[in-house]
């Protein structure tokens, strides 16, 4: 509940979803996401979403994902 209080129902929701969608059925996978999202300054799911497909986004070219922005890619 403190999760809920602090970052919304829809991103601890989210959270979950993708831990199941990993295989990951614990709490500590879950508060993982979610502390790494805090520490990236993601608010919401569309956030969320962002960041994961400038990452997939990323991998996919070979390089490296810029933090300078939610879900921006930066070329070097």
């Amino acid at each position: 509940m403190n999760w809920v209080a602090d970052v919304g129902e829809d991103l601890v929701v989210d959270a979950m979803q993708r831990a199941l969608e990993r295989g990951k059925s614990n709490w500590s996978y879950v508060k993982g996401i979610l502390q790494a999202w805090v520490k990236k300054g993601i608010t919401t799911v569309e956030d969320a979403k962002a960041e994961e497909a400038a990452f997939r986004w990323s991998r996919q070219q070979g390089g490296r994902m810029s933090t300078a922005g939610a879900g921006e890619v930066v070329p070097d």
